[in-house]
């Protein structure tokens, strides 16, 4: 039953409960009919909560895609058997790694073993240029950031580059400290001087189709274990030996 009561009545009547005149069961207030709200069911309940949370609904599908891709990216990439830096500093190699950046990176592959076993052989070429005349300083400082980032992590250590590039990393150490003597390793190598092996004129360079135009100032060097990651130096030491020695392990 609905009663119908005005203001004034309700008035009198909050009044007499609180003065204990009346109990709440004889209170005309308590007996008001409510109004019964009825709950959405099946495709009406969904199109409600769908209308009260479509944004977050949206945002929510959005991060997850990004999450489901990036996830997806990681576990299909391909992983590299080896890292290899290529730098330059000079403007003549800077030009030539630049362009021959993939060559190199394949002829690199002829001579390097399946180290994980997984019957795919890959060399991840970073190159990073470091020269400076007539370039923005924030590129520069950039890349410069991008170079100490490499070394800190102790992944690569293949370094092609010229001998600029290698005196700016050993400008607060010394040759000795930080690469390996390749010299005595190999003391009968024409190409060998010291820390550095000359790719002008080598089965490399042939490989990498720049045999003509490789600059006279690119080296191949090995950084020494700074870090206790044996066998990423291991790995650049084995594939080395096999370019000093043209020992290709997968032929074009």
């Amino acid at each position: 039953m609905v009663i119908n009561m005005s203001y004034s009545d309700d008035k009198r009547e909050l009044l007499k409960l609180k003065q204990g005149i009346i109990g709440e069961g004889e209170s005309e207030i308590a007996n008001v009919e409510k109004r019964v709200f009825e709950k959405p069911r099946g495709k009406a309940a969904a199109a409600n909560f769908f209308y009260h949370y479509k944004i977050h609904l949206v945002v929510a599908l959005f991060f997850t895609v990004v999450i489901a891709f990036l996830v997806y990216d990681v576990l299909t990439k391909e992983k590299g058997d080896i890292r290899i830096l290529t730098l330059a500093s000079a403007d003549e190699t800077a030009v030539a790694l630049a362009y021959k950046k993939q060559a190199l990176e394949e002829a690199f592959e002829i001579y390097i073993p399946d180290f994980d076993g997984n019957k795919y052989v890959h060399a991840e070429n970073f190159y990073i240029d470091l020269t400076k005349e007539g370039r923005d300083g924030n590129a520069y400082y950039g890349n410069s950031v991008k170079l100490i980032s490499e070394i800190q992590d102790g992944t690569a250590y293949i370094l092609v580059g010229d001998m600029e590039i290698f005196e700016e990393i050993t400008r607060e150490t010394t040759l000795e400290s930080f690469f390996v003597n390749l010299g005595e390793i190999y003391p009968d190598n024409p190409n060998i001087d010291g820390f550095f092996y000359k790719v002008k004129g080598t089965p490399l360079a042939a490989e990498a189709n720049m045999f003509a135009s490789c600059p006279e100032d690119l080296y191949i060097a090995v950084r020494k274990n700074p870090r206790g990651k044996e066998e990423n130096r291991a790995r650049a030491l084995a594939v080395v030996d096999n370019v000093v020695n043209d020992n290709k392990i997968n032929p074009p």
